[in-house]
């Protein structure tokens, strides 16, 4: 009876196992399947399965996220941020899904912005690189710093400029300021001087109003101290939440203010314009530095920086890499380098005939005859290679004649050539009339 009793509770034992083994294995599908997965965020990728990924789009946790370095990656839950995270392994809440995902090393890309007008009406196409990022956590703290002593020189300098105000107008109440702006301007005959000092005083006084209170802002942030990133960079997490709100594509998300910056300034200069080297400097780099199209880069780069770190994005370089010309312009460059190398060209020649004239100068002194008649075979030598050179022009050899005539050192000099000159001189006035009348026929 004992014997079988024990076989009984054995057997009874060895079912429940298998039930419970069943039932955890079947929960454990099923929970997979339903609930759980693993998503690993890679290069600003989501990898994983694609019923995970499907998952995590449509109804978000449970589930775990595998988060590689370079990225912060920013959840929400109904549309309510919730947090950023940073490398590692994270769990999901329930209905948890990713936001964005911020890239920390930045991103770079070019764009072709078409129909780009020039101040005389040229038509060109710009190709612009461009690369932006989150401003990480020395750029806050930097930022902060920077704000900080520029509120203290603007305050100083306010100082001086509201005692201004006070005698022009008895008060530097910024509300009664903007009263007698407004009354002042609705005058028939407004002092100008005095509108002007007050639009100034007004200006001065909403920016410093504007950089305390971002003063504050930052202050708030470094104080909190939450940091999110891996061990190489790091943003504030308030940082990372302001990003997510205002753009989470650093690049995307300055595209338009570049384009738009870079219309303006084009539109300001003549085409001539745009590829001159400023100053007069020696060195490679600074001559770099000192082209028109350099100053271009640097006047969008600081305005639309300056524009973007009120979202925490920090522009980090504007570089126009390609200026393609419309086919018209093409043709006159062209033709103004062909021209260009004629005109060298000319001046070689000019040069080549002084020195062959200089040549049977020298030939005529080696024969005996005196320096003052051997400089008037050379000029009869050269006024020779002139007429045979009838289509060079004559500013081309202009300078090395004058140079030349200034060495005669003797009124014999003179004399020897006027004698040789008169013959040359109506032989090539005789030339050039008839091709001139040959030009007319």
């Amino acid at each position: 009876m004992n014997y079988l009793t024990f076989i009984l509770i054995a057997v009874g034992a060895f079912s429940l196992l298998i039930i419970i083994i069943v039932a955890v294995t079947y929960w454990k599908e099923s929970s997979l399947e339903t609930g759980y997965f693993l998503i690993e965020i890679e290069e600003e990728q989501i990898k994983g399965e694609e019923k995970d990924r499907k998952r995590l789009e449509t109804i978000g946790g449970p589930g775990q996220l595998v988060v590689h370095p370079g990225q912060v990656v920013v959840l929400h839950h109904q549309g309510k941020i919730t947090r950023a995270v940073g490398v590692g392994l994270v769990r999901l809440g329930s209905g948890e899904k990713i936001k964005a995902i911020i890239p920390l090393g930045g991103k770079a890309g070019v764009q072709k912005i078409e129909n780009v007008l020039t101040r005389d009406r040229i038509d060109l196409t710009l190709s612009v690189a461009h690369g932006a990022s989150s401003e990480l956590v020395s750029g806050t703290k930097k930022r902060l710093e920077e704000t900080k002593n520029k509120v203290a020189r603007d305050e100083n300098a306010l100082e001086l400029l509201k005692a201004i105000v006070q005698r022009a107008v008895a008060t530097d109440d910024l509300d009664r300021i903007k009263q007698h702006l407004a009354h002042m301007e609705a005058q028939e005959m407004p002092d100008k001087e005095k509108i002007e000092l007050l639009k100034k005083y007004k200006e001065a006084l909403e920016q410093l109003d504007k950089d305390k209170k971002t003063i504050e802002q930052l202050q708030k942030i470094v104080d909190g101290g939450q940091m999110v990133g891996d061990e190489y960079d790091q943003c504030y997490v308030d940082i990372a939440k302001l990003v997510t709100a205002k753009g989470p594509d650093p690049w995307g998300a300055t595209k338009r203010d570049v384009e738009v910056n870079l219309r303006d300034v084009f539109m300001a200069n003549e085409f001539e314009d745009l590829f001159k080297i400023g100053g007069e400097a020696e060195d490679l780099k600074a001559k770099i530095d000192q082209r028109r199209i350099a100053e271009i880069e640097k006047f969008v780069l600081d305005k639309v920086k300056g524009s973007k770190l009120g979202y925490g994005i920090v522009l980090g370089f504007v570089d126009i890499n390609e200026v393609y010309f419309p086919e018209m312009i093409q043709e006159k460059l062209k033709k103004v380098s062909e021209a260009s190398l004629d005109e060298q060209a000319a001046v070689f020649e000019a040069r080549a005939i002084v020195i062959r004239a200089r040549a049977r100068a020298q030939a005529k002194i080696l024969e005996g005859q005196s320096e003052g008649e051997a400089r008037a075979a050379f000029f009869r030598e050269l006024l020779r290679e002139l007429k045979r050179e009838k289509m060079l022009p004559e500013e081309a050899v202009a300078h090395e004649v004058l140079g030349l005539i200034s060495r005669m050192a003797s009124a014999k000099d003179w004399e020897s050539f006027a004698k040789a000159t008169p013959m040359m001189i109506s032989g090539q006035s005789a030339a050039r009339s008839e091709e001139t009348n040959g030009s007319q026929r």
